[in-house]
């Protein structure tokens, strides 16, 4: 038995290290190694906690819900503490990138030789790649409503200007590579269009690419990068708005939409299977923007299924959360401090169930509001931003529900 223990004992720790090398060779960082050997020694000592797993509390495609201050409410109109939005790093890349010549948009050689001319390094031009797909290529709505697909190759989609994924990530993979990226397109899982809470799924429905930047694997997706999409009489009918969050993204805050059919180009640590992804939430980018942190959140709800987030919504302006409860279900007997960074914001606010409204104390570009006590309900917090509206949109959401008795 001791015999058999030990061989047990001895491919156990094989199989850890394994894992480990090809996690380093696959692009992880020494950081997430040492995190992974932290959890990997944790997960072997006792834990008694023994609650089955709760996976009912995941997080919908949301909204945007806005609320209006009642008559009541006084409002306040200066608008002296408005400070400039961070700087945009590739505002030249950006700008070369869309004065792109038509006579350099014949073909894929062409356009990769006009973008790379103002592109220095692994990250401009993929930043100059990104730029021009995402503001000159269109969702194909026909082809995805038909499900009868026209040509997707890159040179087909440089042509028709229009594409589904597929062509997206033909593109982008072909103009890095003629700029000399180390970049693969992905085929997987996504938790966009059409997707719901629970949802179990019977096939690869999406296509994307990484590149890798100094190093490191990291995520692009031109496709959501180029706009949105909704339901519209049972039909998709999509809505060209460019994000800049698909760009660069951190493979920690992808897995939570994104999940590879091959698991070796997930690159994170430990990798998740399809059951799993599955089971964790789809969390939107508004929550990675306010600042939150992919790979504490991931570990967060692999050791706790039945985790509350709080919801996040992008509302067109730079938000970062300072300080303010990282779980998104609250008590009525605590008090919750609350802090963020709102540059171009004029007020924001707290709007509980009861349409009781609490604002922030305002210093320069940073609203505070301290020792706040909720009532049971839905919790909203509300921006108005600098553009002549008196509305407040909700950027994060709670839910508070009463604190059990002491018994």
């Amino acid at each position: 038995m001791k015999t058999f223990l030990k061989i047990f004992f001895i491919l156990i720790i094989l199989a850890f290290l394994a894992d480990i090398a090809w996690g380093y060779f696959s692009g992880s960082g020494l950081g997430d190694i040492k995190e992974y050997i932290s959890d990997f020694i944790s997960s072997l000592m006792p834990n008694s906690d023994t609650t089955a797993p709760d996976t009912s509390k995941t997080i919908a495609v949301l909204q945007k819900k806005v609320n209006t201050p009642p008559p009541s409410v006084a409002i306040d109109e200066v608008d002296t503490n408005l400070q400039p939005l961070p700087p945009n790093s590739f505002e030249e890349i950006d700008k070369y990138a869309l004065s792109c010549p038509a006579d350099a948009q014949r073909d894929v050689q062409s356009l990769a030789a006009y973008l790379q001319r103002n592109a220095h390094s692994d990250i401009e031009k993929a930043r100059a790649i990104y730029i021009w797909i995402t503001n000159n290529i269109n969702y194909d709505d026909n082809g995805f409503n038909s499900g009868i697909y026209p040509d997707n190759s890159a040179q087909a989609v440089l042509n028709s200007r229009k594409a589904v994924c597929d062509g997206f990530s033909n593109l982008y993979l072909a103009l890095g590579q003629a700029m000399g990226l180390t970049i693969a397109k992905v085929g997987g899982y996504s938790k966009g269009y059409g997707y719901y809470d629970g949802m179990k799924f019977k096939k690869a429905d999406h296509a994307w690419n990484v590149i890798k930047i100094s190093g490191r694997w990291r995520i692009f997706d031109a496709t959501w990068g180029h706009g949105s999409a909704d339901n519209v009489n049972g039909k998709l009918v999509s809505t060209k708005r460019c994000s800049n969050y698909w760009f660069n993204v951190d493979p920690y805050e992808a897995i939570f939409t994104h999940l590879p059919q091959n698991t070796n180009m997930e690159y994170i640590l430990p990798g998740i299977d399809l059951k799993t992804f599955e089971a964790i939430p789809r969390i939107d980018p508004g929550y990675f923007e306010l600042g939150y942190d992919g790979r504490k959140t991931l570990k967060k709800i692999l050791a706790n299924s039945s985790l509350m987030l709080p919801k996040c919504m992008d509302v067109g302006t730079y938000i970062k959360a300072i300080s303010v409860p990282e779980e998104g279900l609250l008590f009525t007997d605590k008090v919750y401090d609350f802090e963020y960074y709102v540059p171009r914001g004029i007020s924001v606010a707290l709007i509980d169930a009861n349409k009781e409204w609490v604002f922030f104390k305002c210093q320069k570009d940073t609203f505070r509001l301290e020792h706040y006590t909720p009532s049971e309900g839905e919790l909203q917090v509300g921006v108005r931003l600098y553009n002549g509206l008196k509305s407040y949109s909700t950027f994060m959401i709670y839910t508070v529900k009463a604190a059990k008795a002491a018994s």
